[in-house]
């Protein structure tokens, strides 16, 4: 068996041969550069049981076991020229797609928070937790960053699962990270999800972490044109949120300026003001949840 990687995107084929006549099992997902080494060594170990599956004439088994390690991949079995050939190929998309889906059939909504470093992220979120789980809700929460499990020891707080992911010098989370995360997690024992990203308004823009709601924080502090400078993000959320709403004063912040910079990007979104210091707008965020989260569950349900 050997492994090689390709490209600076990371692009993994693990390749067997068997005492078959000649059997050769592919499996290549492009990846992001920090999930290589882990994805490899998974698709090593599918390597192995896939090709068995195919030399039987299992292809159903090789397909199952080649998505296990390869989730939302394109597998085909060829066979022509005295050969077993099976290539799974696939993307962050397409993992993010599987992720999607398999959130839909247990009934989870899912929830991604992106926002500058110090926007409030970990102490809204503490608060979203304790709030949820008051009113029966099952919830768990995903935090990312690239050193320290600080966040998560805060979140524990809670008393709800929680998982913290560590990235490294990686500025972003991604849907490999999120599905490895969640390995032995029964999904069905949750109705919501939380995912904090990792405190930057660039990366995590372009990666889908299959979820149902992403929201954009910005605080007060870090002035009203920030849409302005950062309008990818605000473009590929659903909801933004202004916070630390009670230095505005101090700040001398702008609040029509800010509504105006959000809407200039993205006309239509959804925006609450709120802190989490003083409580104020709290209320109308924690209800805006509630209604996603109910709405998902009661379908799940039918």
């Amino acid at each position: 068996m050997r492994a090689r990687v390709h490209g600076e995107r990371g692009t993994v084929t693990a390749e067997l041969a068997t005492c078959l006549p000649v059997l050769v099992l592919l499996l290549a997902v492009a990846l992001s550069a920090v999930s290589v080494a882990g994805q490899r060594v998974r698709m090593q170990d599918a390597a192995r049981e896939a090709a068995r599956a195919a030399a039987r004439g299992d292809d159903a088994t090789a397909r199952r076991l080649a998505q296990q390690y390869a989730p939302g991949a394109r597998v085909t079995i060829d066979r022509s020229g005295g050969t077993v050939t099976v290539v799974a190929g696939g993307s962050m998309h397409l993992l993010a797609r599987w992720l999607r889906q398999r959130f839909s059939d247990t009934g989870v909504y899912v929830i991604s928070l992106v926002s500058s470093p110090g926007a409030g992220k970990t102490t809204l979120l503490e608060k979203t937790l304790t709030h949820l789980k008051a009113k029966g809700c099952r919830v768990a929460a995903l935090v990312g960053d690239l050193a320290t499990e600080n966040d998560a020891a805060r979140l524990a707080r809670s008393e709800v699962p929680v998982r913290q992911i560590i990235t490294g010098t990686v500025c972003h989370l991604d849907a490999d990270m999120v599905q490895s995360s969640l390995d032995d997690w029964d999904l069905n024992d949750l109705d919501c999800l939380f995912i904090e990203n990792v405190g930057n308004l660039v990366c995590p823009s372009s990666y889908d972490l299959g979820e149902d709601l992403r929201i954009v924080l910005m605080s007060v502090t870090e002035g009203e044109d920030k849409p302005l400078k950062y309008p990818t993000i605000f473009n590929t959320a659903d909801v933004a949120l202004i916070t630390k709403t009670d230095l505005s004063e101090a700040v001398e912040f702008d609040l029509v300026g800010a509504r105006g910079s959000i809407q200039s990007v993205r006309p239509g979104m959804d925006v609450i003001e709120l802190s989490a210091k003083t409580g104020a707008g709290l209320d109308e965020y924690l209800e805006y949840l509630l209604k996603k989260i109910e709405s998902k569950t009661a379908v799940a349900r039918v």
